[in-house]
């Protein structure tokens, strides 16, 4: 992320950009916190795409315009699955959409309800994270004795 030195940007470094000179139209802001949150880590892939082509769209603001048709453009979904995806951001609580008139471009906003998220793949003892494969451990079935293995098991108790 480029820093301001005065009124200059330092540009970025080479292996950040692909343009010689470093210099770049924008950035978005991810803080370690929210990258790191469980509702981020939560996401599905095309959720995660588009949740940070609405940070590039938002350009560090708060409330902005966000459509399917930048939806296809940035994050190449199809109609269903932008629908789902904007249900998932909303869920995670990253997102909430607001109220606009009819056929108008779909409003929304950054919300920090992504802070009080609790994925249900943490574990509440000890605090650890769950992979997305995780699966409850299967009890072993209880080998079934048979008759002549009882008959000697009850003999060896006498």
């Amino acid at each position: 992320m480029p820093k301001k030195k005065g009124s200059a940007l330092t540009p970025f470094l080479h292996f950040e950009s692909k343009s010689k000179s470093g210099k770049e139209k924008g950035y978005i802001r991810l803080t370690p916190s929210q990258f790191y949150s469980d509702a981020v880590m939560d996401l599905s892939a095309n959720a995660y795409r588009v949740f940070i082509c609405m940070k590039f769209q938002a350009k560090g603001n708060r409330e902005f315009i966000y459509t399917y048709d930048n939806a296809t453009q940035d994050a190449s979904i199809s109609r269903q699955t932008f629908v789902k995806v904007i249900d998932e951001l909303i869920q995670m609580k990253l997102i909430e959409r607001i109220p606009t008139k009819a056929y108008a471009p779909s409003k929304f906003q950054f919300v920090e309800g992504w802070k009080m998220y609790s994925s249900p793949r943490r574990d509440l003892l000890t605090g650890d994270r769950k992979s997305k494969n995780w699966k409850k451990p299967k009890r072993q079935p209880q080998r079934k004795q048979k008759e002549s293995e009882k008959e000697t098991f009850s003999e060896s108790k006498k």
